[in-house]
């Protein structure tokens, strides 16, 4: 584990909710592919809609 970075807190997602959804997506290789800058966005968009 890095000292680098802070812990990540950790959610419990319920199957079939759109969370679930998201954490799936950002597990695929479809979204790892993508530049860097591009999943920062992403994520900052679809985290929102999850909250």
């Amino acid at each position: 584990m890095s000292t680098d970075e802070p812990p990540r807190a950790v959610r419990r997602i319920k199957a079939g909710t759109i969370g679930a959804a998201v954490q799936g997506y950002y597990g695929s290789t479809e979204f790892k592919v993508l530049a860097d800058s591009t999943k920062d966005v992403y994520r900052n968009v679809l985290n929102r809609f999850v909250d």
